[in-house]
């Protein structure tokens, strides 16, 4: 990812709050890297965008990403983020 793409998104990532919707996250972030739907004691659908990617065919630790979780109602319930100036929030 580049210098101007990586502060779009970190100044965009930060200024999500949560309990956002969903179809307002992808308007301003666009289409995430992945996209992953998981049902165990609760549902929760997973948005992952990476800033940078070792390997394409699967992640590894040293990857940068911003995961963005949403709850049933479809409103952003927290954010994970191991890329620096993207604040993790809520995140268990």
């Amino acid at each position: 990812m580049d210098k101007n793409t990586l502060e779009r998104l970190t100044a965009t990532v930060n200024a999500i709050p949560l309990g956002d919707d969903i179809a307002h996250v992808v308007t301003v972030l666009g289409p995430p890297d992945s996209d992953h739907a998981d049902q165990k004691n609760e549902y929760h659908r997973f948005f992952t965008y990476f800033v940078t990617r070792q390997r394409a065919d699967n992640p590894l630790d040293s990857d940068r990403v911003v995961l963005l979780a949403f709850n049933k109602a479809e409103r952003l319930a927290a954010v994970y983020s191991n890329v620096q100036k993207i604040a993790t929030r809520n995140w268990p």
